[in-house]
């Protein structure tokens, strides 16, 4: 059985705060309840026993006595996502160009990913990777977009309302599918074919339908991976 309880109590710097806290009837329970009041303040209550004993719990401190604050050299959400996307983009089997694709929702959770390769039961050995030759004999009619993988790789539902990051801006087909999915945003890090026919039919297609879509602004940040 839950039991609500109200409260007021003043805080260091003695302005009051009110709400309520949900409580279970055992005869021994601890509660933290943290709660949401504004910068500056040094603690925070702690309810324990019976219900109705407050204590005060001193907030962490750094080395020199002050508040402990938070990191504050960590990559931006841009610089996570396009990140992974370029981590992708090194399962890519293509020799010339690797290109990988990040799908995340409005609220910051990656939903897919994707890289440029070969359809799901092609042997990579066996499909032809050269960019020169006979239609038949070169890779363009055969492999898969990052940013199309990445699309049918998702198995949730709806991608309205999501973005893309991609580290190649996408072609004309797989911005048809951009379009489809009911994705909102495109972010993407390379252009070099800015100037290509699929390049220019894609930003047509992607202005006519309100998607929005930006280069990636990079932070000058190295990081190292040791895999």
């Amino acid at each position: 059985m839950l039991s609500m309880i109200s409260f007021h109590w003043q805080t260091d710097d003695d302005s009051g705060l009110c709400g309520f806290a949900a409580a279970k009837s055992f005869s021994f329970c601890t509660f933290y309840v943290m709660i949401p009041i504004k910068w500056g303040c040094r603690s925070r209550r702690k309810m324990t026993g019976r219900i109705g004993r407050w204590e005060t719990v001193p907030a962490a401190t750094g080395e020199d006595g002050g508040i402990r604050m938070k990191r504050q050299d960590y990559v931006s959400w841009d610089a996570y996502f396009m990140g992974v996307a370029m981590l992708s983009a090194e399962r890519s089997k293509d020799n010339n160009t690797q290109v990988g694709a990040c799908i995340v929702s409005p609220h910051n959770k990656i939903l897919s990913m994707g890289y440029n390769g070969m359809p799901t039961g092609c042997d990579d050995d066996r499909m032809p990777w050269e960019r020169r030759g006979t239609p038949l004999d070169t890779k363009y009619l055969y492999v898969c977009h990052a940013e199309l993988n990445a699309i049918l790789n998702y198995g949730g539902g709806s991608l309205k309302g999501a973005r893309i990051y991609t580290t190649l801006f996408p072609c004309n087909e797989c911005t048809k599918a951009i379009i489809q999915s009911g994705i909102a945003e495109v972010v993407y890090y390379s252009d070099k074919y800015a100037d290509t026919d699929s390049t220019i039919a894609a930003k047509r297609m992607l202005d006519m339908v309100g998607i929005t879509y930006r280069q990636y602004e990079r932070e000058n940040k190295e990081l190292t991976l040791y895999l």
